[in-house]
């Protein structure tokens, strides 16, 4: 049996701002920071084992703080990276929706329909990047306790990969920035003890 605590990186500032993101960065917020050193706090009286985290600097920068308290072996993987959105990532959403209103239709609403005309990636080709490396972590780490930073659509990817649903129901799950998941993988199920936790 293998443990997977999930977190998202803290608030940045196109989260605010109400930009795409995708796999570009920007900073995080004092806010963002400060819900990090949070998270960190909770995270102390929990015994890990491994970091893995996205390669996007938000994502590292949140993995560091929270191993800033732990020194623990941290891997920093390009397979958990954001969905890329192409030629989205840093537009404002109003924008998006004026341009671009058949996909972005799709992509909130009509997920399983999504088929990006802005060098995008689509969203089975990211489930598929994620749950493949997901797979590979917890092979990699029987009986074993690993903390995972990843970012807010890769979480509801993840989710649906665990409960095993369709793409068209990720936008109904909670994703918010620093919250903490844990899951439990076991002979190739995935049972969740909680999700998207902010209490803490």
């Amino acid at each position: 049996m293998t443990k997977l605590y999930i977190t998202r990186h803290g608030e940045t500032e196109w989260n605010i701002q109400r930009r795409f993101q995708g796999q570009h960065d920007s900073p995080l917020t004092a806010n963002g920071i400060n819900q990090v050193n949070l998270l960190s706090e909770y995270l102390n009286d929990i015994s890990v084992d491994a970091i893995y985290t996205s390669s996007c600097k938000r994502a590292v920068i949140t993995a560091n703080i929270i191993n800033s308290n732990k020194n623990l072996p941290l891997y920093v993987c390009e397979e958990l990276r954001e969905i890329n959105m192409g030629e989205w990532e840093g537009m404002p959403t109003e924008e998006v929706k004026l341009r671009y209103a058949t996909e972005f239709q799709h992509f909130f609403y009509q997920p399983d329909l999504y088929s990006p005309d802005n060098c995008g990636e689509t969203f089975d080709s990211f489930r598929l990047r994620l749950s493949n490396k997901v797979e590979e972590i917890v092979l990699n780490h029987p009986n074993e306790t690993i903390l995972i930073v990843v970012h807010g659509i890769a979480l509801r990817i993840l989710l649906a990969y665990f409960k095993n649903c369709s793409l068209s129901e990720i936008w109904n799950f909670l994703a918010k920035p620093a919250s903490i998941s844990l899951v439990t993988a076991n002979d190739g199920k995935y049972e969740i003890n909680f999700w998207a936790k902010t209490d803490y």
